[in-house]
């Protein structure tokens, strides 16, 4: 805990200094402190990493991967297999909730895998919620129903007291989620963004690659009423090359060099 009041105070220090602001601008935490970035101190989607982001002033909220177990449990989880980050082999959608609270990220402190439910508490009425809705299990080479997984979502977000946004990555799958939720589509390639924006009007914003998306095109979907949202900045130079793109929000995995740069 020491170590993480020092990084606070750190950021509180540097943010007192900066005289240029994007206060308009919310920054979201990428998996909590962040995807694969070497200044995280805790693994992706973890409990202690969603933690500790909220902890930071000036944080608008996170964002988290979400896929469900074959129980229709929902976990936060970033990767295809389980193989990859932890202890445990297979998908998630291949498993059972049983098997799946047992297992631990391969880090320094083995933090468990985190259903969804647990981190509410976490999160107010002022924080927000970006869940990216994972649709494919790739053991099973096959999508899961997307009625089943908003049922289970309806279930695990019964207490949630914050503002929740979903991001679907699957076009087919955005009519099953915007009568619920607000809903952001996920894609970097700007005819594949039209098309959907046109024929889904409920459509609430995109969520795109910071690098494949211009400024003068920020505004072009923003002036549509779209909302738009950038990720995978790592650099200072990024984040702020991001900010200045003026979209309404970023999703950083180092959020303390864009909580310097944007507050």
């Amino acid at each position: 805990m020491k170590f993480e009041s020092l990084i606070i105070l750190c950021l509180l220090f540097f943010s007192c200094t900066k005289k240029e602001g994007f206060d308009h601008i919310e920054i979201i935490g990428h998996g909590g402190m962040g995807v694969e970035h070497p200044m995280s101190v805790y693994h992706d989607n973890s409990l202690e990493s969603v933690s500790l982001a909220l902890q930071f002033p000036g944080m608008n909220g996170v964002e988290v991967d979400v896929q469900m177990d074959l129980d229709g449990e929902l976990w936060l989880y970033h990767d295809e297999r389980l193989d990859s980050e932890t202890n445990g082999e297979g998908c998630i959608g291949s498993l059972h909730s049983d098997s799946i609270k047992e297992l631990s990220y391969n880090t320094n402190q083995g933090e468990k895998l985190c259903r969804l439910n647990q981190i509410l508490p976490l999160l107010d009425s002022s924080s927000v919620l970006f869940i990216d809705v994972k649709s494919f299990n790739s053991c099973a080479a096959a999508g899961q129903n997307p009625v089943h997984f908003i049922e289970a979502m309806n279930g695990a977000l019964n207490s949630a007291q914050c503002e929740v946004r979903v991001i679907i990555s699957n076009a087919e799958w955005l009519p099953y989620f915007i009568p619920f939720f607000p809903t952001y589509f996920s894609s970097d390639q700007h005819t594949e963004i039209e098309n959907n924006i046109s024929a889904h009007m409920g459509l609430t914003g995109i969520v795109v690659r910071y690098s494949s998306i211009s400024e003068t095109q920020v505004e072009s979907y923003k002036n549509q009423g779209i909302k738009v949202f950038l990720y995978e900045m790592r650099s200072p130079k990024g984040i702020k090359r991001a900010l200045h793109k003026n979209p309404d929000g970023i999703i950083p995995d180092d959020i303390r060099r864009a909580l310097i740069e944007g507050r």
